[in-house]
């Protein structure tokens, strides 16, 4: 078994194994309910699984695919994902489980997706040749990515309001009125950073 997550409300368990299926045990009895055959799945590989706090289930594969299921039904929620050009080597759902983050397994790749369109949230963080885990601070405010053989990680805050303000600390400075309307399209001018003057 690669990963054997728990559900929030602890009734259940999933175990993801290497052959790209995904049991889902009930944590009482330890009978199976449900088998889940995963996208790019199969053939002895590695395969991962995180819970959201409303319960949804998310899986990875070798083949870099994330699928997210209804537990109950057994039924897929939207559409397979690539994520990865590499396997998917770590996956969590951060605290409000609107939002979940991967890791590719050669690449150590992190990056952010949004649980209801499953469309990639900003820009991929930087990453190393290794593979990677990630994991959300309790607040969800950061997220942790870390590496297996090399060691060492990131953390890498989550949320537009801590970028700007990250922005804002390395510029010293708001944008002026001329970078502000080559850069940024259908948005009157603003101060992005209210401790400087406006450009």
């Amino acid at each position: 078994m690669n990963a054997v997550p728990f559900s929030p409300d602890g009734e259940s368990v999933a175990a993801a194994r290497e052959d790209g299926v995904v049991l889902l045990y009930d944590a009482k009895s330890g009978r199976a309910t449900r088998t889940l055959q995963l996208e790019g799945g199969g053939g002895f590989l590695f395969s991962t699984a995180a819970f959201s706090r409303d319960g949804t289930l998310a899986t990875g594969t070798w083949a870099g695919i994330v699928q997210l299921w209804n537990p109950s039904t057994g039924k897929e929620v939207g559409h397979p994902t690539l994520v990865a050009a590499a396997p998917v080597a770590g996956l969590a759902f951060d605290p409000t489980g609107k939002t979940f983050a991967t890791a590719g397994g050669q690449d150590g790749y992190a990056k952010l997706w949004a649980t209801d369109t499953q469309q990639q949230y900003g820009a991929t963080f930087v990453g190393q040749p290794d593979w990677g885990n990630v994991a959300f601070t309790p607040d969800g405010s950061k997220l942790v990515v870390a590496f297996r053989d090399q060691g060492g990680g990131f953390v890498w805050p989550t949320s537009v309001e801590a970028w700007e303000r990250h922005a804002c600390a390395v510029a010293g400075r708001n944008l002026t009125r001329e970078e502000w309307s080559r850069f940024v399209t259908g948005r009157s001018y603003s101060e992005t950073c209210p401790e400087f003057p406006a450009g």
